[in-house]
């Protein structure tokens, strides 16, 4: 086998301009990567590759998944399909001091997600063979809410409105933020480990999440 081809898809709809990973079913090293087309389709050349191969293809739009599959031997189709009946709606507010007038970036990265083998978990962000992407799901609102359907697992999620050049600005007029913690639905409240650490979140049920920012102080900033 030189080439491994095949089709993500959310249920019954192609997924387009999504990330695919080929890998040894033992989970690495990455053998090949490459997106999906307007289609869903991907094709990526994998050489000479020794014993089974497995796709990766991970959704991070407005739902956050990771869909694997064995590559067939034969060559035929590898078929990458993630189920909306396997998602849970997660919800997240917003609140933030009124002082800094600046877009709030929000991320969710994926630490463990159900039906992915421990052994892939190192991958869910790798780009390729030498490069991890900075986010699984990074977005600007636009508004203080967003709204998702995800995979269950464990999720890291954070949200800032930041500038490190702010203590270099003479007179700024504005604020850097960062989370301060996160409170669940059922009023358990998990605080980050540091201003940039994140807070770890456990989704496995319908999920709305409350994310409280600070002011982030030049003091504490340059101490950082």
């Amino acid at each position: 086998m030189t080439c491994v081809r095949g089709i993500l898809r959310l249920d019954d709809l192609p997924v387009a301009a999504q990330h695919v990973l080929v890998v040894p079913a033992t989970g690495s090293p990455v053998v090949a990567a490459t997106d999906t087309s307007t289609d869903g389709r991907f094709e990526a050349d994998v050489g000479r590759q020794p014993g089974p191969l497995v796709a990766m293809g991970r959704v991070n739009v407005d739902v956050l998944a990771v869909a694997h599959a064995v590559v067939p031997p034969d060559g035929g189709d590898t078929e990458l399909v993630i189920r909306s009946a396997e998602l849970v709606p997660l919800s997240c507010d917003v609140l933030a001091p009124d002082v800094s007038h600046r877009p709030i970036s929000i991320t969710v990265d994926p630490l463990h997600l159900d039906g992915v083998p421990d052994r892939f978990e190192p991958l869910l962000r790798r780009r390729d063979a030498r490069t991890v992407d900075a986010f699984f799901f990074r977005r600007v609102l636009d508004a203080p809410e967003l709204a998702l359907r995800v995979q269950r697992g464990t999720y890291r999620l954070d949200a800032s409105a930041f500038d490190r050049a702010r203590p270099n600005i003479a007179a700024p007029d504005f604020e850097n933020l960062v989370l301060a913690r996160v409170r669940t639905d059922d009023g358990t409240v998990a605080e980050p480990d540091g201003p940039f650490g994140g807070v770890r979140i456990a989704i496995d049920r319908p999920s709305r999440l409350t994310l409280e920012l600070r002011v982030l102080s030049d003091a504490e900033l340059l101490t950082l």
